[in-house]
Formats: C-alpha cells, sequence, structure tokens
C-alpha cells in the first residue's frame, strides 16, 4: 500500500458504491483487520528493558470503532487512557540515538493482504445478500 495512503482513499470511494447489505460485512472484516494489527503491533513495540510506561507501551495499543456519516472507521494505536500510552513517540526513536520501532507500519504493513481480502469477502457477502432478498 502507498505510503500516501492514495490507494486506501481510492478503496474508501469504492467501497461507497456497495450495497448497504454489505456494511455489517465489511465492519466485521475492519474488525478482525484491527485486531491483528493490534496484535502485531504490540508484540513488536514491546522492550527488551526499562520501567514504567516503556514497558506498558506495547500493553497500551488498542482500537476504536466508530461509525461516522463517511461509513464506518477504525483507529489504532497507543490509547493514552492506558498505562503506556503516552510512549507512542517510540515509534520514531524514544531518544536522540535511538531506534525508532515502526511498529505500528510493520503491523499494518503485515496485515495488508488480510485486510484486502477480508473486504472482498465482504463485498461479495453483501452483494449476494442484496441480490436474494
Amino acid at each position: 500500500m502507498a505510503d500516501d495512503f492514495s490507494e486506501l482513499m481510492e478503496l474508501a470511494a469504492d467501497l461507497t458504491e456497495a450495497p448497504a447489505e454489505a456494511l455489517p460485512f465489511v465492519k466485521k472484516a475492519m474488525r478482525g483487520t484491527a485486531m491483528g494489527i493490534k496484535k502485531a503491533w504490540s508484540e513488536d513495540a514491546k522492550v527488551a528493558r526499562g520501567e514504567g510506561f516503556s514497558v506498558a507501551y506495547a500493553y497500551s495499543i488498542d482500537f476504536d470503532e466508530k461509525d461516522t456519516a463517511n461509513g464506518p472507521e477504525v483507529e489504532i494505536g497507543p490509547n493514552l487512557g492506558k498505562n503506556g500510552g503516552s510512549a507512542g513517540f517510540f515509534e520514531e526513536g524514544a531518544s536522540v540515538g535511538a531506534p525508532a520501532k515502526h511498529s505500528g507500519r510493520k503491523a499494518m504493513e503485515a496485515n495488508e493482504e488480510d485486510f484486502l481480502r477480508g473486504i472482498a469477502v465482504a463485498l461479495y457477502d453483501g452483494t449476494t445478500r442484496a441480490v436474494v432478498k
């Protein structure tokens, strides 16, 4: 997927043409991928040493689902309400000379195929339901 998210925006535009019956299937696909990204991000974000929020950062990774005027959305990342949630700066490097983790980006890339497959199945199932109705 392109770094500028242009492909994701094209997919979002394509989904606006999907039948309404596809919505629950799309939400399910998004939730499944969000759980996969959360798990991969949390696993990669673990630090070998440290204390307090640095150790807790990996466990703060979470996701929120919401319905908007443009359709369903899922936000994945550190939950600021959880211990360690403010350590999101680890993604770009904890301090001068510390390597960036990029755990979120790696998790997204690792789950890209799952997301695309899930959306394809969701559209098929939703279209089938619309036609059979």
